[in-house]
């Protein structure tokens, strides 16, 4: 055995002795979606709707908004969280077997089982999961949510590589798999997790996401200390003017008899890069 695949989220925040993590591929979608039985959304101002996940994180991030992302008749329903374990098709049965309303999800789970874009697509289990999830969706609506309400688990959607750390030659293969903005995103919102003391039992979110303007940094939960987390940060990259070399641009110019010609500089020497960051932070009012 030379390596073990993993999703990276469910992998211990401390590591293992004698193995190296390496992110590998590009990261599927981080966000989670809600599964809605149709019949459950054409009731009319139900006391209560039933939801079904065994996530503290979803629990605690959905009952801050979901009321109000759903139609006018929906607003006073009691929101009503019940656990669910076993792998997507199985929390999907026991979900359309029972009277729960709801069952949330992480969408990359859904994207890569429908996924034809993978070797051996073709044997009889996998076309039959996709029959069975395809005629699933078709039965439901789905509401997929914004990171920026409900920052998911961190590294959901990435995928790992476990290889032993003395073995040169496979840690060279699977790094040539790995994208450099996935894996810095996945180890600070790892880092985020476990600087408030990590688990699954967390009712932590922490989202980054890196954009061709820059970084975008959601957090959302509530830590075992009782404190609120309500961040977003974005990290724009930019180029600053040089307030000397702008001076000096200006009084060359005023020295020229050619007013209309422009003195040309190298624009490296007018600007030079750097990063604007915006914070926006929600407290608890006292």
């Amino acid at each position: 055995m030379d390596l073990v695949i993993h999703s990276w989220k469910d992998l211990d925040l401390e590591g293992h002795s004698g193995t190296t993590i390496v992110g590998v591929l590009d990261r599927a979608d981080q966000r989670d979606v809600l599964l809605w039985k149709k019949s459950s959304l054409s009731k009319n101002s139900p006391s209560e709707l039933k939801i079904q996940t065994s996530s503290p994180r979803r629990e605690y991030n959905l009952k801050k908004f979901l009321n109000n992302s759903l139609p006018s008749r929906y607003k006073n329903s009691s929101l009503i969280f019940l656990p669910v374990r076993g792998n997507i098709q199985t929390r999907i049965r026991k979900w359309r077997n029972s009277d729960s309303d709801g069952l949330v999800l992480a969408k990359a789970a859904l994207d890569r089982l429908l996924s034809e874009d993978f070797l051996n697509s073709n044997e009889l289990e996998y076309q039959e999961i996709r029959k069975f999830l395809k005629k699933i969706l078709e039965e439901s609506i789905f509401q997929v949510f914004p990171l920026s309400l409900s920052p998911s688990a961190p590294a959901q959607g990435a995928i790992a590589a476990e290889v032993r750390t003395d073995d040169e030659w496979a840690l060279g293969f699977v790094r040539a798999l790995s994208k450099p903005e996935v894996v810095s995103a996945v180890e600070e919102e790892r880092n985020t997790l476990k600087r408030f003391g990590g688990g699954c039992h967390q009712k932590i979110g922490v989202s980054v996401l890196y954009k061709s303007y820059g970084k975008i940094l959601y957090q959302k939960g509530l830590t075992d200390s009782g404190e609120v987390l309500e961040i977003e940060e974005q990290f724009s990259d930019t180029f600053f003017l040089r307030p000397s070399r702008l001076r000096k641009l200006i009084r060359c110019q005023e020295k020229r008899s050619n007013k209309n010609e422009f003195p040309w500089i190298l624009l490296k020497d007018l600007f030079f890069p750097g990063t604007v960051k915006k914070t926006r932070s929600f407290f608890p009012k006292s």
